[in-house]
């Protein structure tokens, strides 16, 4: 029988990524952003590609319960907590992006 937990352990520090300049400056300008980028960067930087939509979009939405979560709970004490969905991109969330260059990195 395994020990029972005396105090839950911090597995999970939930951020705030509502807190942070890079998440307002696209939730604020993203979309203002996206109607210009035909008229005034298509010739510089090429077509719009509809991932960098997807991207932004996802990355809006990570870290945010109101988005999806799943249910945590210690089997020894019964402690639970929720725990938010990722984005899993790449560039934009600092905090995904970091995630999986810790996971994919050489020991």
């Amino acid at each position: 029988m395994a020990p029972a937990c005396v105090e839950p352990l911090p597995l999970h520090r939930p951020r705030d990524p509502q807190a942070s300049d890079l998440w307002r400056l696209m939730d604020w300008h993203f979309e203002t952003f996206r109607q210009v980028y035909d008229e005034r960067f298509q010739t510089k930087y090429g077509f719009w590609r509809p991932v960098v939509q997807r991207s932004v979009t996802a990355f809006l939405k990570c870290d945010d319960l109101h988005e999806g979560f799943a249910r945590v709970r210690c089997p020894d004490c019964q402690h639970e907590m929720f725990v938010a969905f990722s984005c899993k991109q790449r560039c934009p969330c600092l905090s995904c992006h970091q995630k999986r260059a810790l996971l994919t990195a050489n020991p």
